[in-house]
């Protein structure tokens, strides 16, 4: 299932929408290697893991300017985590795919 499936970008109240009317600004994954675009294509179709698949595609759709809440939307996901995922990736690539909230999993 593609972006556009889920979500149709050109609808007049999409957020691209919205940002350009109030002249805000987007954050977007700006730069990418051929090998980086190739790395995060396979393994959006072949990792084992479900929730590294959807981390690399938000870094590709972030790449293409999709805004972080149209992929949250498209990932069923907070934008919050959109946005970690996101920073992760600028901080330390590849790797930053793999870290997880393990905060998340302590009780209260």
């Amino acid at each position: 299932m593609s972006y556009n499936d889920v979500y149709d970008r050109n609808h007049p109240e999409s957020e691209r929408s919205f940002a350009k009317k109030m002249n805000i600004p987007h954050r977007f994954i700006s730069e990418l290697s051929g090998d980086e675009i190739t790395t995060l294509n396979e393994m959006v179709k072949n990792h084992n893991s479900y929730h590294i698949r959807r981390r690399a595609h938000a870094v590709l759709l972030s790449y293409e300017q999709f805004g972080i809440a149209e992929i949250a939307r498209a990932c069923k996901v907070s934008r919050n985590s959109v946005s970690s995922w996101l920073k992760a990736w600028e901080t330390e690539g590849i790797g930053g795919l793999y870290v997880f909230r393990a905060a998340a999993l302590l009780p209260n």
